[in-house]
């Protein structure tokens, strides 16, 4: 009951509600690894960075010779919180143990990509992105979620806009609810003057993730794009929609 709880809170982006579910899910099953990971990635949401890692540790900790795939989930969280806080070594170390406990996760490959990502550096960082997206398709292997997001920004950064569009696609097909991937995707039909589908996903960006968060993206977006009719009546239609939902929890 508390992991469903937890998944609707989610899907509404209600962080706070969904951290305090993971919590009594873990006082009922402390052995189970997955709600320390699912505890861990809601606090990364609000940037709770040190708590997550100490959540993520303990999922490794707990996770078992015979759980490989969740121990190497709690390395991938470890990895990433790596990166928010730019260590590198740390990063790579995480990655590789990722890949130990479950070699059909590309994470070293995606990783690497990463650090030079942030550097800047995407002609060098998109190799390693297709080698990561390779090894992925030949595995069989879990999806990493926003791996297609960064080869897709990557590409648009390199002007190879088709290619791009293909990995935003994908990310999408895998994880429907990144937004960031809507907004890229967004982003990138404007770019190539294709007003009409840039229109279409930011509607699909307010319906797939109707919170407050999701419309003022949407009003950023229109904004840049030189609709500010637009953007004013999403702004409107939030106020309408999220007062009134305050005002009933109130």
């Amino acid at each position: 009951m508390w992991d469903q709880l937890a998944a609707f809170a989610i899907r509404a982006e209600r962080w706070d509600q969904a951290i305090d579910a993971y919590k009594h899910f873990i006082e009922l099953r402390p052995m189970d690894p997955s709600g320390y990971i699912a505890h861990a990635n809601a606090l990364l949401k609000i940037h709770k960075i040190e708590e997550a890692r100490q959540q993520a540790e303990l999922a490794a900790s707990v996770a078992g010779e015979s759980d490989g795939k969740l121990r190497a989930a709690a390395h991938e969280v470890l990895a990433n919180i790596a990166l928010l806080r730019h260590e590198a070594d740390v990063a790579r170390e995480e990655a590789d143990l990722a890949h130990q406990a479950d070699p059909t996760l590309p994470m070293p490959a995606y990783i690497d990509a990463r650090l030079l990502y942030d550097q800047g550096r995407y002609a060098e960082a998109l190799p390693l992105l297709e080698q990561a997206n390779a090894e992925l398709r030949q595995s069989k292997g879990r999806q990493i979620p926003e791996l297609h997001f960064y080869a897709g920004d990557t590409l648009v950064r390199l002007e190879r806009f088709p290619e791009a569009e293909a990995q935003f696609v994908e990310e999408l097909r895998y994880f429907p609810q990144n937004t960031r991937a809507l907004a890229g995707l967004a982003t990138l039909y404007h770019t190539t003057g294709r007003a009409d589908d840039a229109t279409r996903v930011i509607a699909d960006l307010m319906r797939i993730a109707p919170t407050p968060e999701a419309y003022a993206l949407a009003a950023r977006l229109l904004t840049t794009f030189g609709n500010r009719q637009q953007a004013d009546a999403v702004r409107a239609e939030a106020r309408r929609v999220f007062g009134a939902r305050a005002a009933a929890r109130r």
